[in-house]
């Protein structure tokens, strides 16, 4: 099911053309003006725009015109009341999907819908793809994380909220993964917020979206990750972090199953599963007022508890060759070992950062060494200090991190188009391609 706005100032033609697209199980949104569809295209987002070239107040080209202008991601349609070859160009140069000719052939239109249908579809199936080679990632050797497994296939399929609890760097975000993976919910998408990452005002926008105008800078409306998580998952990491204020709203969420927009009135209903985790002891929190036990139970309906690396050792060899082979693969290596002191060195430490520390020694390892087998040498621990003191990024890495985050939000919001994106941000194509290496960014 799409969203469709039909855009039509003859009555009968417009109620006639409604019942059709409702009967293909589609949302119809109707406008009789070029003013009145302007208005719904702020306060709404549509899959496709199907307008009537020629309109009481202005004309279809106004209306993409309008799209153009707000840099809206539609597909749009025109109808004409005859073959005109001005018109047809002008719509397919300006970003226009497609035309149809009056009197509009139905199944024509029901052709063209379902082209669209498949192209959104393999828009989402990318993102689908993307969460699953990370997926394809999780290695594990230990009965602790068989264990752990095996809970994860028997509650995959239930629809209810999931708790992870885990020290940082245990694989959290990808135990998530896996849940949904397993899910009846496994062809939609996987959403993921880090809550701790924003503070409340961006946490509130980034979950929940914003209309245009709501705040300064908000030029335009834009989806929060509850409703672009519609149908799939979301998942809530470093959910301990959440202000008082900003929990009141995510409970209603839970509760409801509807949110409005940040500065919207418009109820908007959401079907998702929520997974949340956490590296801190919620109960402790709720005990000092810093975390409602009313959301803790809405959230912790099946709770998870991730083992540290430390406590699972037999993992660690699995992992340490599983990241050599990806890294040497990934740097032009030829790594196929370790030697009997580096792998001893290995299993000696207690990895205080998990396996994502485990991860960054081996690649450390890789880029700085040389030949087939890791020495003792090139296995670089930095103790880290475990008393539970903040440990500050410089400010180029943080600088690097924003710009990183405004450059994925900024190609999701395009479709991963680069040639978009560089518009969108104001710069060129070949600066985006150059950011995307640097970060990683793959799409």
């Amino acid at each position: 099911m799409i969203e469709i706005l039909l855009v039509e100032d003859e009555k009968i033609q417009r109620k006639n053309l409604s019942d059709f697209l409702k009967s293909l199980e589609h949302r119809i949104s109707e406008s009789d003006s070029v003013k009145n569809a302007k208005e719904l295209l702020n306060k709404k987002s549509f899959d496709i725009i199907i307008s009537d070239m020629k309109l009481k107040d202005g004309s279809g080209k106004d209306i993409l015109d309008f799209i153009n202008e707000k840099e809206l991601k539609t597909f749009f349609i025109i109808i004409t009341a005859y073959s005109s070859v001005e018109d047809s160009v002008y719509i397919l140069k300006n970003g226009g999907y497609d035309y149809i000719q009056k009197p509009i052939n139905l199944d024509d239109l029901q052709i063209k819908i379902e082209k669209i249908e498949k192209i959104i579809d393999v828009q989402n199936e990318n993102m689908i793809l993307k969460e699953r080679e990370e997926f394809s990632e999780f290695v594990y050797e230990s009965e602790k994380m068989k264990n752990v497994v095996e809970s994860v296939k028997k509650i995959a399929n239930s629809n209810a909220n999931i708790l992870i609890v885990g020290e940082s760097g245990t694989g959290k975000e990808q135990i998530a993964k896996m849940i949904h993976s397993f899910s009846n919910r496994k062809d939609k998408l996987f959403v993921a917020v880090n809550c701790g990452a924003l503070n409340e005002n961006l946490l509130e926008t980034e979950l929940f979206g914003y209309e245009k105008g709501a705040f300064t800078g908000a030029y335009e409306r834009r989806k929060g990750r509850f409703e672009i998580a519609h149908k799939g998952t979301i998942f809530l990491d470093e959910i301990g972090d959440v202000s008082l204020n900003m929990q009141v709203k995510l409970l209603r969420v839970l509760q409801e199953k509807e949110f409005e927009r940040v500065g919207g009135n418009e109820k908007i209903k959401v079907d998702v599963r929520v997974i949340s985790a956490t590296n801190r002891n919620l109960l402790k929190l709720i005990e000092e007022k810093k975390f409602r036990e009313d959301l803790y139970f809405r959230l912790n309906v099946i709770s998870l508890k991730i083992p540290p690396l430390r406590e699972r050792k037999e993992d660690i060899e699995k992992l340490a060759h599983f990241f050599l082979n990806k890294f040497s693969k990934e740097n032009n290596k030829r790594f196929k070992s370790f030697s009997k002191k580096a792998f001893e060195k290995l299993l000696s430490y207690s990895y205080p950062g998990n396996v994502r520390e485990l991860q960054n020694i081996i690649q450390r390892a890789v880029i700085l060494g040389s030949g087939e087998t890791v020495q003792e040498k090139d296995i670089v621990i930095e103790k880290i200090e475990t008393n539970e003191k903040k440990i500050f990024i410089s400010f180029e890495e943080m600088v690097s991190d924003f710009e990183k985050k405004i450059i994925i939000d900024a190609l999701e919001k395009n479709n991963f188009s680069v040639k978009d994106t560089a518009l969108y941000l104001k710069t060129s194509e070949r600066v985006i391609r150059y950011k995307m290496k640097k970060y990683g960014i793959n799409y």
